[in-house]
């Protein structure tokens, strides 16, 4: 898979404990590559490491998908950064306050899908999937809007969300296993994502053990793999250093490896968020999204953005 590479500025303090996230993505057979993902580690005040990821598929055209994703993911992070730097830990345990949060970032998924879509009439279908993770202490935040998915893998792998699609209600009755579910043609056709008009969406609180990872994937990626076979892939994560336990990053080549082996048919993307073995970290990460460049200057200062002007040319 194409490991897509972004700058990273550092935040805060120097020396924290944090957690690492690896990306890996590939295009596929496809033309043009319509996943797009972005995320944001930062040390805050208190000493504590707060992390939010987002991976958002696009739909909507050749032009249309690439240019939403893009979008989608940029305008979700800047949302959250704000809540995720200064708000303190009270806060962040009110549930009005999350869904607050949740909901002002798909909103302003929404609404920069709605301003480029003014701009270039051609690229008024467009939509996308959008899921993210906010890390914050020992709860997950888990949103979604799509087939775009969020596993926990602690003893075991678990699916946290479930898919807006028109095929996912045969899960819901028990008529078929969710690694079934790739086999349905119904699966492509979904319920919920963001558009220019809307941006429905389900958000969850899970707590979390420190040993916990979590994995944000697109169709084009879990498709290949019934759960099962996921599990086993990340089983190497839940073992201890005498029963051969794998890196992070050892983990995401070998998932990696295994996608490619099975010859992806769609855009691929995953991201894998596990805890940082290494024991210190970069506080401050903010890749370029699409050839954006979007990054955060310190702690107190405002989101600062390289580019207000957004191509609108899909990424290769």
């Amino acid at each position: 898979m194409d490991g897509a590479k972004a700058e990273s500025l550092t935040l805060g303090k120097e020396e924290v404990e944090a957690v690492q996230v690896i990306v890996r993505t590939e295009k596929g057979p496809r033309d043009l590559q319509q996943d797009a993902y972005a995320w944001i580690q930062a040390g805050c005040p208190d000493g504590s490491i707060r992390c939010c990821c987002a991976l958002a598929d696009g739909m909507g055209g050749v032009a249309g998908g690439g240019v939403a994703s893009q979008l989608a993911v940029s305008a979700a992070l800047r949302s959250v950064c704000p809540s995720l730097l200064a708000a303190t830990e009270a806060q962040w345990v009110d549930l009005r306050f999350q869904g607050a949060v949740v909901r002002t970032a798909f909103a302003h998924a929404s609404a920069s899908l709605a301003n480029a879509s003014r701009g270039e009439p051609g690229l008024a279908p467009m939509a996308t999937t959008l899921a993210m993770t906010i890390h914050v202490g020992p709860r997950v935040l888990v949103c979604h809007s799509g087939d775009t998915r969020v596993y926990a893998y602690g003893e075991h792998l678990e699916l946290l969300t479930k898919d807006h699609s028109a095929a996912w209600p045969l899960v819901e009755s028990s008529l078929i296993e969710v690694s079934e579910l790739r086999y349905v043609g119904s699966r492509s056709m979904l319920t919920s994502f963001v558009s220019a008009e809307s941006a429905e969406f389900e958000v969850g609180q899970h707590e979390v053990t420190q040993e916990a990872s979590f994995l944000l994937a697109t169709d084009g990626f879990w498709e290949l793999f019934d759960v099962p076979e996921l599990e086993a892939l990340m089983e190497p994560l839940g073992r201890s250093a005498a029963m051969g336990r794998k890196s992070p990053e050892d983990v995401a080549d070998d998932l990696q490896k295994e996608a490619l082996r099975r010859t992806p048919m769609d855009n691929a993307t995953f991201i894998l968020v596990a805890p940082d073995e290494r024991g210190r970290g970069r506080t401050g990460r903010y890749p370029c999204v699409g050839g954006m460049s979007t990054f955060v200057r310190t702690q107190k200062e405002e989101v600062s953005h390289g580019a207000d002007a957004v191509s609108l040319r899909p990424t290769r």
